[in-house]
């Protein structure tokens, strides 16, 4: 009997809410969405864009670490002290480790930033379309 009930009040309720889906309600749900995808789209383009700078002023920073080390080790075999233009050589190979390492994280900042920004403008001229 319970199951009867249960399914009599599903019927209804079926029934309810076709009625209440409109074309214009439908619609106006549609739109919120792309509104709320741009949205997020937007912070996400944002922050990549954020990231991107920050990895080139990391990248820069160990281009110009790396070429104090380069006079460093220049003035040390000048002068003859070995072990110092050893060290700094050391620095300067571990440092391009870290240039060749946040030149990958550029690059795919970059990527990262382009695709977000392609999506962003495709669902932008979606919405303005959608609202024609």
């Amino acid at each position: 009997m319970f199951d009867r009930l249960k399914n009599v009040m599903k019927g209804m309720l079926d029934k309810g809410v076709s009625k209440l889906e409109t074309p214009e309600i439908l619609a106006q749900m549609g739109e919120t969405e792309l509104e709320n995808l741009l949205k997020q789209l937007k912070e996400a383009t944002t922050e990549a864009i954020t990231r991107e700078k920050m990895v080139q002023k990391q990248l820069e920073k160990v281009q110009q670490e790396l070429e104090q080390w380069m006079k460093r080790a220049a003035v040390a075999v000048s002068q003859d002290n070995d072990d110092i233009a050893k060290q700094c050589l050391a620095k300067k190979v571990e440092l391009e480790a870290t240039g060749k390492s946040l030149q990958v994280q550029l690059d795919e900042a970059k990527t990262s930033k382009d695709t977000l920004k392609e999506r962003y403008a495709e669902i932008e001229e979606k919405l303005r379309d959608y609202r024609v």
